[in-house]
């Protein structure tokens, strides 16, 4: 399981990054002129409060000689949303890994394990469900990219507050909007069986 910790704690540490620098965003656009207060007011707000917030500013608080931003704010807060549910999917749950025996009797440790949730939508209810190594891995490189974006769109404002009444600052490419892996990791099927060898796959 050891590449399964390593890979959740890339997931935590670049989260980390990202949600700093959505913060730095959401204070650079704020109406406060004063940046002490405007860093202050997002310090200890709560993710969902920062999409709230940063996607209201777009839709209805933003400057009109900066509303060619509107768009790609917007993109940032979905984007920000699908990477917090999914780091918060592999960060507060358990995982148990999967072993089975090979043809010659040799245990093997797949790079899948059983990931175990519970949720508590009018009633309480066990999720079981099947995570690779690779859906973790995937999740910390769609942190990784949506930070990027998040640091270009900080700088491409800086530049546009700098030069305001000038020539528009081009904005960075949008990343994809990653899948809520909540909604499509498949059900853990025991049946009994073990999973089948790579070779089989």
């Amino acid at each position: 399981m050891a590449q399964f910790y390593h890979a959740i704690g890339v997931v935590v540490v670049r989260w980390a990054i990202a949600e700093e620098s959505m913060k730095e965003l959401t204070a650079a656009c704020s109406d406060i002129r004063n940046e002490v207060a405007s860093e202050a007011l997002v310090l200890n707000m709560p993710n969902m409060s920062l999409v709230h917030m940063l996607s209201t500013i777009a839709k209805e608080s933003f400057e009109p000689d900066l509303e060619y931003f509107r768009e790609h704010l917007l993109w940032a807060c979905k984007v920000f949303d699908a990477c917090r549910e999914n780091r918060n999917l592999f960060s507060h749950l358990s995982l148990s890994p999967i072993h089975f025996m090979d043809r010659n009797g040799v245990t093997y440790t797949a790079e899948r394990a059983v990931l175990h949730r519970e949720t508590a939508k009018g009633q309480r209810r066990s999720h079981i469900q099947e995570v690779h190594l690779q859906d973790i891995r995937d999740i910390a490189d769609e942190i990784l990219h949506l930070t990027g974006f998040l640091r270009d769109l900080i700088e491409a404002h800086h530049g546009s507050v700098t030069y305001r009444g000038g020539v528009l600052v081009p904005l960075p490419s949008k990343p994809p909007l990653p899948h809520r892996r909540s909604q499509t990791l498949r059900p853990w099927r025991q049946a009994g069986r073990s999973p089948p060898l790579p070779s089989e796959e």
